[in-house]
Order: structure tokens, then C-alpha cells, then sequence
């Protein structure tokens, strides 16, 4: 418990007041919860959807995908400019890439894809920032489309999250080791689309600070805005896998709830 009490005082600012309202969006127009609810087949029109990825907690970058600051959220116990998620980061331009280390201040991403996926979009290099490949320990298990199409999804995202948790929990336990190790150095990592994997490891950093599990679920939603720039090859790719009913199950809003308590 020492080490996790270490690692959460390298990351979180103790002068945070708990009774900031959770969800405020400080004045914003954008309504992200609201936005956050529009069904997988639905596209975002484009003027809700630059304004909602030029809100925080998302990182308004070129070519990124779902980027976003842990320490953006609202009554986020984080440091802001520490804890950065995100999908692939293959779309970033060569003009840009630098910008992760000098303007946001990354010095180490870590990939948490599989060995297919960085071979179909390789990991681009960044001067000056440590790239890690965390592979998973074997490959996941087979996934059963039924499980999703009961319950809002609840069944499959229990059972997939926990096989998860097995394949990266000595993967996930190096972030946590070097949050520990190298206090406030600005990480970020990602997966494809920044909602699983990525989305896992966000769930389990932010559990093991204490964060509110309404705040955990809100974070989880925002992916539906993120993803929206790719959100048709990844509809696509996931009717392939699962079929339609399946797909649209892997959206729901209240499953990160349910999955907390496993």
C-alpha cells in the first residue's frame, strides 16, 4: 500500500476541493454528457464535434485520436499535464509529432497495441520521448458476441475486461511503477481507439486514487466523442468481428460501473 500511496502523491494535487460539482463544464457550451449519448450510427455533426475536442478533458491536437488530460476532468484529483490517454497516434504528422514532447511535455508513451496492430500502423518515433511497447502476456480470449447483446452489453464487457486485467496486469503494474519512480513525468498511453485497453488502464489508475465512480463512467463515455473522426472503419471493423447487434453493444454508457466492482 506504501508503493500506491507514493505513486498517488507523485500524480494528484492534494489542494483539489472535493466539493467542486463533478460534472460542471465551467461555463462551456458544449454539453459533453449529452453529446456522449449519440449512438454509435449516428454521426456527430462537425461543428458539435470541434467544439466538443477543444473541450476539456480532450487535448486539441493535430492528427491525434480521443486525446485526452486525466488531469482535465472536472474535481480531477490529478495534476493536469501528467496523464495523457489516447488512441493510435499514426495519423499524427511528421510537423507535429515533436510538438508532444516540447509542447505538451510526454516524455514516455507507451503502446499498449498488439503485435498485428503495430505492424498494420507502426508506432511513430518521437525525439526526445521513450517509447514502450507493453505486449500483453498471451493473446485475448475469444470473444462470444452473445454476450453482448443482453444486459446493455454488461456480460461481454465483464468478461472481456477481466481476461484483460490478466493479460496486461504485469504491463499495467510498469505505468504504475514509473508514475512511482519518476514523479510527474508526463506520460501518455494508447491502444487503437483509446477505449479498451487504454480506457482499462484509466479506470484502474483512477480506482486506485480514490477518483468517484460516476467521474471513472463519465471519463469512459467521452470515447464516443473521440473516436468520432474514425468512427466509421471502427463500426465497420466491429460489425466484421461481432456482427451489428454486438457492435452497437460495445457503446453502452454504464458498463465501467458494473466493470469496478470486478
Amino acid at each position: 500500500m506504501y508503493y500506491v500511496w507514493k505513486m498517488a502523491q507523485a500524480i494528484t494535487n492534494p489542494d483539489q476541493e472535493a466539493d467542486v460539482p463533478i460534472f460542471s463544464n465551467s461555463g462551456s457550451p458544449i454539453d459533453l454528457i449529452q453529446i456522449s449519448a449519440t449512438p454509435i450510427f449516428t454521426a456527430i455533426p462537425d461543428a458539435i464535434l470541434t467544439a466538443s475536442l477543444a473541450t476539456p478533458p480532450f487535448v486539441p491536437f493535430p492528427g491525434s485520436l480521443n486525446l485526452r488530460d486525466l488531469g482535465l476532468l472536472p474535481s480531477s484529483p490529478f495534476k493536469p499535464g501528467i496523464l495523457f490517454r489516447s488512441g493510435s497516434l499514426q495519423n499524427i504528422g511528421a510537423v507535429d509529432l515533436p510538438k508532444l514532447r516540447h509542447e505538451l511535455g510526454i516524455r514516455t508513451i507507451f503502446d499498449l497495441r498488439h503485435d498485428g496492430e503495430r505492424q498494420s500502423f507502426p508506432e511513430p518515433i518521437v525525439e526526445g520521448v521513450t517509447m514502450i511497447w507493453l505486449r500483453a502476456s498471451s493473446q485475448p480470449s475469444r470473444i462470444d458476441p452473445s454476450d453482448f447483446e443482453a444486459e446493455h452489453g454488461i456480460p461481454g464487457f465483464v468478461s472481456m475486461y477481466r481476461n484483460l486485467l490478466e493479460l496486461y496486469a504485469s504491463e499495467y503494474k510498469r505505468i504504475l511503477e514509473l508514475l512511482r519512480d519518476e514523479p510527474g513525468q508526463p506520460i501518455l498511453w494508447h491502444c487503437t481507439a483509446g477505449k479498451d485497453r487504454a480506457g482499462l488502464f484509466a479506470m484502474l489508475l483512477s480506482s486506485l486514487c480514490g477518483v468517484e465512480r460516476s467521474m471513472i463512467g463519465f471519463d469512459y463515455t467521452l470515447t464516443r466523442i473521440g473516436v468520432e473522426k474514425d468512427r466509421q472503419t471502427l463500426q465497420s471493423n466491429m460489425e466484421k468481428w461481432l456482427g451489428k447487434d454486438a457492435a452497437v453493444s460495445l457503446w453502452p454508457l454504464n458498463v465501467p460501473h458494473a466493470t469496478l466492482s470486478l
